[in-house]
Order: structure tokens, then sequence, then C-alpha cells
């Protein structure tokens, strides 16, 4: 496998927002988004403000693996979804997802400027330059366990928070 693998479109576009409508209903009512990076190693959240995570109920979860399981974007092993809101300031610094086996990453926001913040960049070795990724609606990517990256501060500018599903190999 690729350190990075690159998908657009992931989804169906109405299955998308079905899924961006889902963060931002959650996000608005204060439901279903019960954990945070602030239960994350603080190596990688250090200064970073609230990254929200919402676990998905098991229907939608199925539905979602098996659709990027169709699409090439994971693979068979086990995996974890869900939806993250990254509010105003919050980010990641360098790091790795060797304890999982991996990521995959679906960006759900319609819209979304530079100087909002909140890019995905990645480098192939510790001394490399860093390479950035705007997140695009229904766009995704699927890292290696290996590859370091990291995310940017979402700015004030942003007018809602960075939407994304997350998916993460489970190791057994």
């Amino acid at each position: 496998m690729k350190n990075i693998t690159f998908f657009e479109p992931v989804f169906q576009p109405a299955f998308c927002h079905w899924l961006l409508d889902q963060a931002r209903e959650g996000y608005r009512k204060g439901t279903g988004y019960d954990a945070s990076n602030q239960d994350w190693d603080p190596r990688i959240t250090r200064g970073s403000t609230r990254i929200r995570v919402r676990n998905l109920d098991g229907v939608a979860e199925k539905l979602i693996l098996s659709l990027l399981r169709d699409r090439g974007a994971i693979d068979n092993q086990p995996h974890g979804a869900m939806l993250f809101a990254g509010e105003t300031g919050s980010f990641i610094f360098w790091h790795n997802d060797a304890m999982y086996g991996g990521a995959t990453t679906v960006y759900l926001n319609e819209r979304w400027e530079e100087d909002w913040g909140g890019q995905f960049l990645y480098r192939e070795a510790k001394d490399a330059e860093p390479i950035s990724i705007l997140p695009r609606f229904n766009s995704g990517l699927r890292n290696s366990a290996a590859l370091d990256h990291r995310t940017l501060p979402v700015t004030q500018l942003a007018p809602e928070p960075r939407f994304s599903l997350q998916v993460f190999a489970i190791k057994e």
C-alpha cells in the first residue's frame, strides 16, 4: 500500500450531503458528540481547542464502511467510523496512525477556503517538505499507519466547524 491514496468523489453526492447534515444537526443540537480530542495523547493536542467526536450508530456505521470498502477506500479488516467537528482553533500536531493501522478521512463541508485553515499536511519523511491538502466536499484520503501527518488550526474566519468522517482501522 502507498503511504497515501486520494479519492474523489468518495460517495454519491446525496449521501455525502446526508452525512454533512448528520454532522451539522448533532453539532447544533449538542447531541451525539460525546467525545473529543481532550482525551487524546497531549503530545498531539496540546494547545488545541476542541475537536468534537461523534461515534456513529451501528446501522449508519455498517453502511458507511460497506460503501468505503466498495470504493476501495478501506480494506476488509475491522474499522470504526466517526464524525469529527473541528472548532475554531482546533488542530492536531504531527503524528502517525500506527496505533490504528491507518486511517481514512472524508471531507464533508460543502465549501472550505484556504484562509479558514484546517488543511491536512503530510510528509513522506521527517525532513521532507510537507504537502498541504485543502478539505474539499466529498473528497477523501487514506493514509498508511506510518505516514506522518497533521492538521492546521481552524481559523476564526471559518463559518462553521471543519466536519469530516474519520475511519480508523482496528488492529486485531
